[in-house]
Formats: C-alpha cells, sequence, structure tokens
C-alpha cells in the first residue's frame, strides 16, 4: 500500500493477502470479492455467487454498503437449497443492530466478526524491521494530541489547562474540527507545547502516513478521546486505542462503553492496579467523561518510579502488538479459505 501526495489521506489498495479483491472505498476500506460459482470446474455448490466483503478499515462501513449488500440478499432465491447469492462480511466492528437484523431475515447473509482486522492498516506504516525500545527517561508524563478536535476533546482540554496540567505533557490543539457542528469547541488561539512536523499548524487533513506515529517519545500516558465517543451501540477502535502498546505507552483513552475492557481481552495490560476504569462501563456518554478526567488527574499525581514492573509490562504489550499484527496476516489468508469452505457446504 504505497501513499503518495495526492492519495495519503485515504487508503488505495487492499491488503495483499487478499488476492483478487477490489477497494470498494477509500475512506472506509472497504474490500470485495465476487466469485462466480458457475464457471467454477466440478461445481458442487447450491450458491450462485459468493460476494466476500472484508472490512478492514478503521472507519464504520457506510449505510449505502448496507443497502448494495441488502440489495443482493433480495436477488437471493432458495429453492431446494439453492442460493442465487451468498455475502460474507467480515470486520473488526462489533456487529450493529442493524446488521444483526440482516442475519436474522436473510440466510444467505454471515457476519464474522474479527478483531484482528483491526491491524491490517497498521503494519504498512510501521517498520516492523526496526527494533523499538522504551525511552530511558520521561521528560513529561503524557501526551495529548487533539489535533482534531470535538466537543468532548474541548473537555479534556479544558480540563489540562484549568488544572494547570498542560506543562506536564505535550499537547496540541489546533482548531481542527471533525465537522462543522464541533467549531464550538474551537479556542481563541491553535495551541502547541512542542516543536511538531507532522501536522503543522494550517494542516486541516489527516495524513494516514502519520497517524501511528508519535512526533515525540519521552513520554508515558497517551490521552485520547476515541473517534467513536458517545453512546453508540457498536464498538469501534481506531489507533488512537492500539498504538500506543506498540511505543511502550500506557493509552488512557475514553470512547465508547467497553473500549478499555476489550483492548484488554485482546491480551494486553491495560494497568488496572493504577487506573479505575469504571468510567468505561458507563453507558451513558455524559456522565462517562467526569470520572475518566478524575482519572487523568490521578494518574499524574503518581511517581512513575512506583509503577510496579513497568518497563518489563511496557514491552510485553509491544511484544503483544507485534503478535496480533502476524496473527492478522493468518486470518486474511484464512478468508480464502472460508470461501472455499462455503461454496462446498452451500
Amino acid at each position: 500500500m504505497q501513499l503518495n501526495e495526492k492519495t495519503k489521506y485515504f487508503v488505495e489498495a487492499v491488503p495483499h493477502q487478499l488476492d483478487g479483491y477490489n477497494l470498494v472505498d477509500h475512506e472506509v476500506a472497504v474490500a470485495y470479492k465476487k466469485i462466480d460459482i458457475a464457471h467454477i470446474a466440478e461445481r458442487t455448490s447450491a450458491i450462485n455467487c459468493v460476494h466476500s466483503y472484508v472490512h478492514f478499515g478503521d472507519n464504520p462501513y457506510t449505510e449505502q454498503l448496507i443497502e448494495d449488500i441488502i440489495k443482493l440478499c433480495c436477488q437471493t432465491s432458495r429453492c431446494n437449497r439453492f442460493y442465487t447469492n451468498y455475502v460474507a462480511f467480515y470486520s473488526h466492528q462489533y456487529p450493529t443492530a442493524r446488521i444483526q437484523e440482516l442475519e436474522k431475515n436473510y440466510d444467505s447473509f454471515n457476519y464474522f466478526h474479527m478483531p484482528l482486522l483491526a491491524f491490517c492498516q497498521i503494519q504498512y506504516h510501521i517498520d516492523f524491521n526496526t527494533p523499538v525500545s522504551p525511552p530511558g527517561s520521561y521528560d513529561r508524563k503524557y501526551s495529548a494530541l487533539l489535533n482534531r478536535h470535538t466537543g468532548d476533546r474541548f473537555e479534556l482540554f479544558q480540563h489540562l489547562k484549568q488544572n494547570n496540567l498542560l506543562d506536564q505533557g505535550y499537547v496540541s490543539y489546533r482548531n481542527v474540527a471533525r465537522n462543522p457542528s464541533d467549531e464550538r469547541a474551537d479556542i481563541s488561539e491553535p495551541y502547541r507545547n512542542f516543536d511538531e512536523t507532522h501536522y503543522p499548524m494550517e494542516l486541516r487533513g489527516n495524513p494516514r502516513e502519520f497517524v501511528y506515529h508519535y512526533p515525540v517519545d519521552n513520554f508515558l500516558f497517551d490521552f485520547a478521546v476515541e473517534t467513536y465517543f458517545g453512546s453508540g451501540e457498536s464498538l469501534l477502535l481506531t489507533e488512537k486505542s492500539y498504538k500506543p502498546f506498540y511505543w511502550h505507552k500506557i493509552p488512557m483513552v475514553i470512547g465508547n462503553t467497553g473500549n478499555q475492557h476489550y483492548l484488554e481481552s485482546l491480551g494486553f495490560d491495560i494497568f488496572r492496579d493504577i487506573i479505575d476504569y469504571s468510567y468505561d462501563l458507563e453507558k451513558n456518554p455524559r456522565r462517562r467523561m467526569s470520572p475518566y478526567l478524575e482519572q487523568v488527574s490521578a494518574v499524574l499525581k503518581l511517581d512513575v518510579s512506583t509503577i510496579n514492573n513497568l518497563q518489563s509490562r511496557l514491552q510485553k504489550n509491544h511484544d503483544r502488538f507485534c503478535n496480533l499484527v502476524e496473527m492478522c496476516d493468518r486470518v486474511l489468508y484464512s478468508i480464502d479459505k472460508n470461501t472455499t469452505y462455503i461454496i462446498k457446504n452451500y
């Protein structure tokens, strides 16, 4: 996946393991392949066509894509176990209520929740052949890179400012709103308290070549508000939740309910001994922010040297991240095997 000046804000290729797939949408990052069974010798399947979708990006799939899948399902007939179309959808996003309804309504549609697909794009931006070591010391305790702000990120920035915590971290707030309604969260002047080359103040976009990297290194905690924060029914994590583990950081992320618990289920150490994750269980987003900010203040009072086995735990998280990327490769290769199974058994 090569990124050039024109398309560096988007995805322009599918993972190389998905042989024969085409890109449906360069922003959403969904790959598609149609397998015409009629052209396969010694056909043993009762399916005419298999339509395979692989959602490997960190944006939610669109309503238009769901409508397209419904059209395919509606074209499906079942007579003596004959399917005109069979649709398989692979994604790391928790299935929405709409997806669950489709599975109930159409026998020929299956949704496969595959968490490891979240690591598809990471390997195109990070050189895993170059060893990464943790910083020898921490000049500052945290980072809070609020480059594309929302009302919730404004709350985090205001908390840090009003409690005189800005100087303890690397903080940026560039007044780049995610959508017009977020302009209310602009501050009088863009703020940044460190040198930055990746995201100059005038840059309005979000180049993918930088999102998995940090512009600075010598800090420990990464405070972040996920892209999808609210009362959404479906959990979808972006690089904000994952990348700190690779760079030997401790992510303190607030997103939809269960964000941090989900990371723990993937095998990461989320440092429960020093962070109270009660906020992660709160379903109401307005009530979720206050206890999160309390934890932000609490960890900044910690003496980092007192955290039990800090360096070895950070290293284990780094290694776990690398293992998940390797496992993701195997998952991608397995999707074609899944298609073969579908053809032979339906």
